[in-house]
């Protein structure tokens, strides 16, 4: 690090005696210049006959001088041409002892802060340029350019997107005007089916983690006592309680809404008197029985695509929200489909920028009438029917019953189904959002009466 803040200096000796460099090191050594050895110089074909001229250029010097001596010494020969480097600083001490010794050297490569400095200092535009890119740089990280989500199933992320839009929640919003707490409270309050969310603020970058139906982890995370209550109309299987007051019982009907453990419990005395009462995080594994519909409608007469083969592409780039395309051709088609490719540009893993680049594929179709047979459309309506279903078994505990009817008409094909499953029930409300209480008072009512 030294060395590079200092700066070296290759020197290349040529045209000098062995006995000059020799003197030329040791007077350089003992006035505490140090001089690296870096080896001898291989040189091409340009560079041998270079070093030649040169050669004979110093010894006409010499000659001139009247310094030549006998060259059959080995010491008087002159040698081959070498390398060594020196530090800046050192280098400029070299010029007074190559004068006393007679040799001849010339600067090779270079390299240390000082020779950057100087190419900067020519070149003023470098520096400015690099210095308004961290400028800018800076001024982009303090908005939010990213949203990704994770985890989630049954809500797409367009549904998502939408929904955080509404709130005023896009790209392009300063990162200390996001709130992950209060975003986290509307996804809850939303969405009944996510049980847990935790939004991620890195960089420019917001990430939501989500999970639905996951009791678990919340049961670990929660800072308020809660309850469980029903997401869903619902009949109860079974339940078995670990923490709280079961206010439900297998064979239960309940609707969406309905509180089926109150985080809640309390104490009666042998009157049924209450005693006291405390809060916990209610904890359950309630199943029950529910019923899912679907329908579905596929026209028998349709508009087929035909495509002819025609492709055209086009580049774009999105900056900050606004698109601008490139070398797009005037497309005169009528009808055509396009497919975009894109990439948002990043630094590491969290630092993106408000800079998309993306490639357009637009290809031409026409259309023609056509008419379904009734094997294309059941073959169709089922495999829309095993992807409904598939979506279910990822969300849900056993299928136990499917009744499905398909009917053909004139022009439409109509499927309807009715699916019972038994799903995991109970998602988590804070006690102080439902009236747990007013449930407990009215159980305990009742037993008073039934006694």
């Amino acid at each position: 690090m030294e060395e590079y803040l200092k700066g070296k200096v290759e020197l290349e000796f040529y045209g000098s005696k062995r006995a000059d460099i020799l003197r030329f090191l040791t007077i350089a050594a003992g006035r505490g210049i140090l001089v690296q050895m870096a080896g001898e110089k291989e040189d091409g074909k340009k560079g041998k006959k270079k070093n030649r001229r040169e050669n004979k250029m110093a010894k006409k010097v010499r000659e001139k001088n009247g310094k030549v001596k006998d060259e059959k010494n080995s010491e008087n020969k002159e040698c081959a041409s070498f390398l060594c480097t020196v530090s800046l600083p050192d280098f400029y001490s070299l010029e007074e002892i190559r004068r006393k010794t007679g040799v001849h050297y010339r600067v090779g490569r270079r390299g240390g802060l000082p020779f950057v400095l100087r190419y900067l200092k020519k070149r003023i535009g470098i520096p400015i340029g690099i210095a308004a890119f961290f400028l800018i740089l800076i001024f982009l990280s303090q908005y939010l350019w990213n949203i990704s989500f994770e985890g989630n199933l049954s809500h797409t992320d367009s549904e998502l997107r939408a929904f955080l839009k509404e709130h005023q929640i896009t790209e392009g919003i300063r990162t200390r005007e996001l709130s992950c707490e209060e975003l986290e409270r509307l996804l809850r309050n939303e969405f009944f089916d996510i049980t847990w969310v935790s939004c991620e603020l890195s960089g420019t970058k917001l990430t939501v983690h989500i999970k639905e139906n996951y009791e678990e982890e919340i049961a670990a995370v929660a800072d308020a006592p809660y309850s469980l209550v029903a997401e869903k109309d619902a009949v109860i299987t079974s339940i078995v309680t670990r923490n709280g007051t079961p206010l439900v019982a297998a064979g239960d009907a309940v609707t969406a809404g309905d509180a089926l453990v109150s985080g809640l419990v309390t104490t009666y005395d042998e009157y049924g008197e209450e005693l006291f009462s405390y809060r916990v995080n209610a904890d359950a594994d309630i199943f029950g029985e529910t019923t899912y519909t679907y329908e579905d409608t596929i026209a028998l007469n349709y508009l087929k695509k035909n495509y002819t083969g025609e492709t055209a592409r086009a580049g774009f780039v999105t900056i900050a929200g606004s698109r601008y395309t490139f070398f797009r051709k005037t497309l005169s088609w009528e009808l055509y489909d396009r497919e975009e490719t894109s990439g948002q540009l990043k630094i590491g893993e969290s630092l993106y920028l408000p800079l998309t680049f993306g490639v357009s594929i637009y290809r031409e179709y026409t259309l023609e009438e056509a008419v379904y047979t009734k094997e294309e459309a059941k073959e169709i309506a089922e495999e829309r029917y095993l992807e409904f279903l598939q979506e279910l078994e990822e969300n849900v505990v056993e299928i136990i019953k499917k009744d499905g009817t398909i009917r053909f008409g004139t022009a439409l094909c109509e499927v309807n189904a009715s699916v019972t499953v038994i799903e995991r029930l109970g998602k988590v409300v804070p006690l102080d959002e439902i009236g747990d209480e007013n449930h407990l008072q009215e159980d305990s009512e009742n037993s008073e009466e039934m006694r």
